[in-house]
C-alpha cells in the first residue's frame, strides 16, 4: 500500500508574501503537457550541431585574424545590481554555531555595516566594457576593457599611473593556438555518424525505460487533500526499476565499445586528460541492491476540480529492502512545477518553479539536520528585465542576501581607459620582464595609489569601520615591558 505523504513545511513559507506566494494558493495553469520527452532525440542532435558550429566559429575566427582585423560588435547593455546583507540576520549566523566570540562580533559589527549595501554595475557598450564597485551607492572601484585599433586597452583605478594593452597579433597567435589544437583534436571525429549512434541509442534506451513504466486501471477515490490542493482520482503505477537500469548500463556499454566513439573520446583525453570508461564489472546490477519502488499518481477528472485545483500529484516512495534507507518524491503540477524530495530522517528539498503572467519565479527550500535554507529568485521578463534573488537563513525575518538587478538595452561607458598621462605597458613587454621591473612597477602603483585611493573613498563613506580594518593591521603602541632581573 503507498503511503501517502506526510505534511510538511513547503518552501515558499519561508518567505514572506511581498516575495512569493504558496503555489497552493495559485490559480491553475490550464496548459496541458504535451508528450513527455518528446522531441528529446532533436534537443540532443542540437547541442551536437552547436558544437559543430562552436568549432566553425572558432576556426572562422583565427582565418579572419591573420590579417589584424579583430573587431568584436558588442550591444549596448546596462545591468545595475544591488547586493543587500541583513547585519542582523548575519550576526545570528555567525553566532549560531558560537563560531565567534563576543569581542570578535564587537569588531564585525563595527565592519559589517560598510558591507551592508553593496552596488555593482556592468555596461557594454562602445566596443567596450566597464565594472563599477560600489558601497552604499558610492563607487569605490572602476575596471574597463576598450577595444582600439591595434587590440585591446584594460584600464583600472586600482592602477591609476598605467594602462595595460595585447596586440591584435598576440591575440591572433593565441586564437589560432586554441583553434588548431580543437581542429586536431576532433579531426577524425565524425559528426555526423555521431549523431546517428546518439540518436538511435537514445530512442532505444528511452522506448525501453518508457515500457518499464506501466500505469494500471484508474479508480475514482474520495477527495485526496495535498497541502490544499485536491484529487479525485487515483492511479497506481508499477515501475521494473531492473528494466530501466538494465537500459541504462547496456546504453553505456554501447556508447563505450562502439568505434563511432572512440574518436571523440580520443579528443577528450586529449584536451582534458584521462577518460575512464565503466568495465563491464562496475556496471553488473546486483538486483537484491536496488530499491523497491512505489509510484502513485493523482489526477482531476471533474470539470469542477480541473478550474479550481491542481492538474496532478505524481506520489514515488523508494525504499530499501531492508528498510534502512528511504526517500519520498511528489511531483505536484499546477500553475506550475513543485518537486518534494525527503528521507527518512525527515530531511526535506523543495524545488518550486512556475509562471505568473511575465514573471518567472523560482524558490528551493533545504530543510536538514536543523538548519533550514531557502532560495528564491523571480525574474520579470521586458526592458528592463527585472530580477530579485533572496536567501533566507534558518526561517529568518528577514532575507540574509538580497540581490535586486535590472538588465536594460542601452548604456555608456563613463571611465577613461586610454589616458595620455598613464604609461602603457603591452602583454607582450610583460610576458618578456624576466627581470620583474614591470611588475615591481605594477605592484609599487597598486600598493602606493590604488589601495590609498581605495581607503580614502571607503573612509568617505564609513570612517569608523576603516579605523576599525586599519587598527587589525596596526601594530600596538605603547612600551614594551621588560621582565626584571637581579643581579647576582
Amino acid at each position: 500500500m503507498v503511503s501517502y505523504p506526510r505534511k510538511h513545511k513547503s518552501i515558499v513559507q519561508f518567505c514572506p508574501a511581498r516575495k512569493t506566494r504558496r503555489i497552493q494558493r495559485r490559480r491553475l495553469l490550464r496548459r496541458r503537457y504535451k508528450k513527455k520527452g518528446e522531441n528529446t532525440m532533436k534537443k540532443i542532435l542540437a547541442l551536437l550541431m552547436a558544437l559543430v558550429m562552436a568549432l566553425g566559429c572558432v576556426s572562422a575566427f583565427a582565418e579572419e585574424t591573420q590579417n589584424n582585423e579583430i573587431t568584436f560588435e558588442l550591444p549596448a547593455i546596462t545591468l545595475n545590481a544591488e547586493t543587500t546583507i541583513d547585519v542582523a540576520e548575519l550576526e545570528k549566523v555567525l553566532t549560531m554555531f558560537g563560531a565567534v566570540d563576543e569581542d570578535t562580533m564587537a569588531v564585525v559589527n563595527t565592519i559589517l555595516p560598510i558591507l551592508s549595501v553593496i552596488n555593482e554595475s556592468v555596461v557594454v557598450a562602445d566596443n567596450g566594457v566597464q565594472f563599477d564597485l560600489g558601497l552604499k551607492g558610492q563607487n569605490v572601484l572602476t575596471i574597463a576593457c576598450e577595444q582600439t585599433e591595434d587590440g585591446f586597452a584594460l584600464a583600472t583605478d586600482l592602477l591609476p599611473s598605467y594602462v595595460i594593452t595585447v596586440s591584435n597579433e598576440t591575440i591572433q597567435q593565441y586564437a589560432e593556438q586554441i583553434a588548431g589544437q580543437m581542429q586536431d583534436a576532433f579531426a577524425n571525429v565524425d559528426m555526423e555518424a555521431l549523431a546517428e549512434k546518439i540518436s538511435e541509442y537514445g530512442v532505444e534506451f528511452v522506448m525501453t525505460a518508457m515500457s518499464a513504466v506501466k500505469p494500471g486501471d484508474s479508480e475514482h477515490v474520495a477527495i485526496y487533500d495535498y497541502d490544499g490542493y485536491q484529487f479525485n482520482t487515483k492511479t497506481d503505477i508499477e515501475v521494473d526499476l531492473k528494466t530501466i537500469v538494465d537500459a541504462a548500463a547496456d546504453l553505456i556499454k554501447k556508447v563505450r565499445d562502439d568505434e563511432t566513439f572512440k574518436p571523440m573520446f580520443d579528443a577528450i583525453q586529449s584536451a582534458a586528460g584521462t577518460v575512464t570508461l565503466p568495465t563491464d564489472e562496475e556496471l553488473a546490477i546486483d538486483e537484491e541492491q536496488l530499491p523497491e519502488v512505489v509510484c502513485t499518481m493523482y489526477t482531476n477528472t471533474d470539470d469542477e476540480f480541473q478550474a479550481t485545483d491542481a492538474t496532478s500529484l505524481t506520489y514515488v516512495e523508494t525504499a530499501a529492502k531492508d528498510g534502512a534507507q528511504k526517500v519520498d518524491v511528489a511531483v505536484l503540477v499546477a500553475d506550475g512545477v513543485q518537486v518534494t524530495i525527503e528521507d527518512q530522517d525527515g530531511n526535506i528539498v523543495d524545488v518550486t518553479v512556475y509562471m505568473e503572467d511575465d514573471t518567472v519565479n523560482v524558490t528551493v527550500s533545504l530543510n536538514a539536520q536543523g538548519i533550514s535554507v531557502s532560495f528564491g529568485e523571480i525574474i520579470t521578463m521586458g526592458d528592463p528585465v527585472a530580477i530579485d534573488a533572496f536567501l533566507y537563513f534558518m526561517d529568518g525575518e528577514n532575507p540574509l542576501i538580497e540581490e535586486v538587478a535590472t538588465v536594460a538595452q542601452g548604456g555608456e561607458r563613463t571611465f577613461a581607459v586610454l589616458d595620455e598621462n598613464k604609461t602603457i605597458i603591452t602583454v607582450e613587454q610583460l610576458l618578456a620582464d624576466t627581470e620583474g621591473e614591470i611588475v615591481n612597477a605594477l605592484m609599487g602603483d597598486l600598493m602606493g595609489n590604488g589601495l590609498g585611493g581605495l581607503i580614502a573613498k571607503v573612509s568617505e563613506i564609513d570612517p569608523e569601520a576603516v579605523g576599525t580594518i586599519m587598527s587589525l593591521f596596526m601594530p600596538t603602541e605603547g612600551p614594551v615591558a621588560v621582565e626584571e632581573t637581579t643581579a647576582e
